[in-house]
């Protein structure tokens, strides 16, 4: 599926990028079992229930990294020097990246999941931390952010926490974003707030709540990704095993 995905994009590249980018692309499964191999846990969690779905979050996603790729290093010459996975979980999609672009990729989250044996592998670094209250690491300039799967367990109004990813990144930086789709197939989270304009601002003294707080559909998704300053480039549908996931190519201005 992802190679579909991929080729799919590199149609719109001239034959030199379109080879490019093929050689460029690294395999998802052999990222996987590396992961695998790492795994500490006695069921063996990632391997058996995490790896066979994680894909289906972000099929768009993984495509995109390479044409984004192709832009920056091929046609405009300006590589990719810093990456960050915002609730990398085990790593799979920032190795990826990290494979992509060659450049270093840091996770920040805020339990570590992704092992020391695979940070050795793909350049990895993680940093113990929480996107809404905390600052990210030293403060430092990327040139892509990847956040999957988190937006909608965000305790509070999201868009200062985009915001903050936003001005992490450099300008022209690319945002990639994954998000279950309200519409497709997961419907309304109303267990703790009636509507995302209830959702309160941050306090730093309240208790973290582990679960999906609001599960946004289109016109939500891109309200508060303007609200942040990103310009969206692409959105599209995954199908994942529950229901549809939003992929979101975001970007900062380049100036």
């Amino acid at each position: 599926m992802l190679a579909c995905v991929v080729l799919a994009f590199f149609s719109a590249c001239s034959e030199s990028n379109d080879l490019a980018a093929k050689k460029r692309t690294p395999a998802i499964a052999d990222v996987q079992a590396t992961i695998a191999a790492a795994d500490t846990s006695k069921d063996a969690y990632y391997a058996k229930n995490y790896a066979p779905v994680e894909a289906r979050y972000w099929t768009h996603i993984a495509g995109w990294m390479v044409v984004d790729w192709v832009e920056r290093s091929v046609i405009a010459q300006r590589p990719v020097t810093a990456i960050v996975d915002i609730g990398c979980g085990y790593g799979t999609l920032l190795a990826y990246a990290a494979q992509v672009y060659g450049a270093g990729g840091t996770c920040v989250d805020v339990v570590q999941y992704l092992q020391p044996a695979v940070m050795q592998r793909y350049g990895l670094t993680f940093v113990s931390g929480n996107i809404e209250k905390d600052s990210l690491p030293a403060q430092q300039a990327y040139d892509v952010a990847i956040m999957t799967e988190v937006l909608e367990h965000l305790n509070f109004q999201p868009v200062p926490t985009l915001k903050k990813i936003h001005a992490s990144l450099r300008p022209g930086g690319t945002f990639f974003l994954s998000t279950p789709d309200a519409d497709g197939g997961w419907g309304r989270t109303a267990k703790y707030y009636p509507s995302l304009a209830a959702i309160p601002a941050l306090d730093p003294t309240r208790a973290w709540i582990d679960d999906h707080i609001w599960q946004y559909n289109q016109a939500e998704l891109e309200e508060v990704l303007h609200a942040a300053g990103f310009k969206i480039r692409q959105i599209e549908r995954s199908e994942g095993p529950q229901g549809k996931h939003f992929n979101v190519w975001a970007t900062r201005a380049a100036s």
